[in-house]
C-alpha cells in the first residue's frame, strides 16, 4: 500500500514486553522493491541505557527522544517523575550503539522552557543530535490547552536566532527528514553555520493538508 516506514510510539514503547523482538520482526519485512521496511521509534529515553544496543542490533533505523528541558528540576516537573540524568545517559548509550542523527523533540511552552530553546539547540548540535521544537497543541478535546502558553513557531525561531546570533533560513532537511510533519531550518552564519533544526507547528503553520501519516493503535485500529 506504499507504506515504507513505521514509527513505534506511544505512550512509551520501551515499556512493552518483547519490543526488541517486535522491531526485529518488523524490520525483516521486505518491500516490493526488495528494500526492507524502515522502523524508527519515539521514546522518552529512560530505558535506552539497556535497550539501545539490542534495538540497534534488531534493525531499528532511527530514534527520536523527547526532552523538554536540560534543567533537572524542570525536567522532573514536566515529566512528573523522570530523571534527566537517566535520559542523557540513554542518549550516550544510543550514540555508542550506532544511532546517528538522533532527533530531540522539545515542546516549547511559554513561561516554562522558552528561555532554553537556544541552549537546547546548541547542546543538541554539540552532541550530534537534531533539535526539533514543537508548538503546544490542544489535547483532550482542547480542555488541557491554555492559549497563553502557546509559543508560535516564528517566535521560537527568533529565540534560537537571538541565542546563536545568526538568521535561520528554510532548509530541505536532506538526510534528516523522515516522512513527517517537521519543516527544517538552517543557521546561515557564525560558529553554528550549517546546523539545522526542525519545527513542528500544528497551530500557526498548519500542515494537515500535507500530512501522510496513518496511526494504528496497539489493538490494531486505524
Amino acid at each position: 500500500w506504499g507504506v515504507e516506514r513505521v514509527r513505534l510510539t506511544g505512550g512509551e514503547p520501551t515499556v512493552r514486553q518483547g519490543l526488541v523482538e517486535l522491531v526485529a520482526e518488523l524490520s525483516s519485512i521486505a518491500l516490493p522493491d526488495e528494500r526492507q521496511l524502515q522502523v524508527v521509534m519515539t521514546t522518552n529515553g529512560a530505558r535506552l541505557t539497556e535497550l539501545a544496543a539490542p534495538l540497534h542490533a534488531a534493525g531499528l533505523a532511527g530514534l527520536t527522544v523527547s526532552i523538554d528541558s536540560l534543567d533537572p528540576t524542570r525536567f522532573r516537573e514536566i515529566t512528573r517523575r523522570g530523571e534527566l540524568s537517566q535520559v542523557l545517559a540513554g542518549l550516550e548509550a544510543a550514540a555508542a550503539a550506532g544511532f546517528r542523527g538522533i532527533k530531540l523533540n522539545t515542546v516549547a511552552v511559554r513561561g516554562f522552557n522558552d528561555d532554553e530553546l537556544g541552549p537546547l539547540a546548541t547542546w543538541a548540535w554539540a552532541h550530534g543530535h537534531v533539535p526539533r521544537f514543537i508548538e503546544l497543541m490542544p489535547m483532550s478535546g482542547g480542555r488541557l490547552f491554555v492559549p497563553g502558553e502557546l509559543l508560535p513557531a516564528a517566535e521560537l525561531r527568533r529565540a534560537v536566532e537571538t541565542h546563536v546570533g545568526a538568521a535561520l533560513v528554510p532548509d530541505a532537511g536532506t538526510g534528516l527528514r523522515g516522512l513527517g510533519p517537521a519543516s527544517y531550518w538552517r543557521v546561515v552564519a557564525g560558529p553554528h553555520a550549517g546546523q539545522r533544526l526542525g519545527v513542528i507547528a500544528a497551530m500557526t503553520e498548519n500542515f494537515c493538508a500535507s500530512c501522510n501519516r496513518l496511526r494504528i493503535s496497539a489493538t490494531g485500529q486505524l
